[in-house]
């Protein structure tokens, strides 16, 4: 079986699943409870984990490091966002019976392991170990030479990814929405464990993956420009995501803020005593 055809199988299953889903969702219900700006995230997100996977990225990334950087760079900085944001616990969870959600999903959400899974804490050391323990040159080296583990590799950024990015956002999962400058501080560290990352691939004196320099030398170009190159990808890509993502979590907070100026100052008018009352 060709690589690409799992990757599309099971993207396009994903779909299948989540629209499938979506029909009951809506069913009676109004279409504010999952509108379509979500529904749209979700499916660009997987159009965007079908590009990585079986696109031409995937291809070029059997040679060289920069563009393996590229695929890793789709999975965890824009698909998994994307994902995140459509919603799907949300989805799994409407589906379900009251009865279901009462006795099953409620209990397991509000649960201990739940609390700690679910946790910013756990969703960063996740993200930052995968993304750390995946570049060691031992297990980078296995896992670019066993399809296997390869596939292994892009489930756990994208899983991890997702995790972390649902709980930024915080309206997917968790028992608790973090507050702004929480989401701001795991935003910041998501940006240094990349960076960091980055910019010792890409000042290193010497390749670090033996895998590469033979791919490098079978088509004729520079490992150790290459790895430097898949580094600067990481470092600046990395920073410009978080960066852009900070965004609409600054608009928010400060949205936040004047609604609750408002609801002081207005609650402070009804309390004033009135001339002559």
């Amino acid at each position: 079986m060709p690589d690409s055809v799992l990757p599309i199988a099971l993207v396009v299953a994903a779909a299948a699943l989540y629209g499938a889903g979506l029909r009951v969702v809506w069913r009676g219900r109004s279409r504010s409870v999952l509108p379509a700006w979500r529904v749209a995230c979700f499916l660009g997100g997987l159009l965007i984990v079908a590009a990585a996977l079986a696109g031409p990225v995937d291809g070029l990334a059997d040679d060289r490091f920069s563009a393996h950087m590229i695929q890793h760079l789709l999975l965890q900085m824009l698909a998994a966002p994307l994902l995140a944001l459509g919603a799907p616990l949300t989805v799994v969870l409407l589906c379900m019976s009251r009865t279901a959600r009462k006795r099953v999903a409620v209990p397991v959400l509000r649960s201990r392991s739940a609390r700690v899974l679910l946790s910013p804490p756990f969703a960063f050391c996740a993200f930052a170990g995968v993304l750390w323990a995946t570049h060691y040159p031992a297990i980078y080296d296995a896992a670019a030479s066993n399809t296997g583990l390869h596939d292994l590799e892009h489930l756990a950024y994208l899983g991890t990814a997702v995790l972390l990015w649902s709980v930024v956002f915080g309206f997917d999962l968790g028992p608790r929405k973090l507050d702004h400058p929480a989401r701001l501080v795991l935003l910041f560290c998501v940006m240094g464990a990349s960076a960091v990352l980055g910019l010792i691939l890409s000042t290193s004196a010497r390749p670090l993956y033996p895998y590469y320099v033979d791919a490098a030398s079978r088509i004729g170009i520079s490992a150790l420009r290459d790895q430097h190159l898949g580094g600067v990808i990481m470092w600046v890509s990395g920073m410009v995501v978080v960066a852009v993502a900070s965004v609409p979590v600054l608009l928010s907070w400060l949205a936040e803020d004047e609604r609750r100026t408002v609801r002081q100052e207005t609650r402070a008018a009804d309390n004033a005593p009135t001339i002559g009352g």
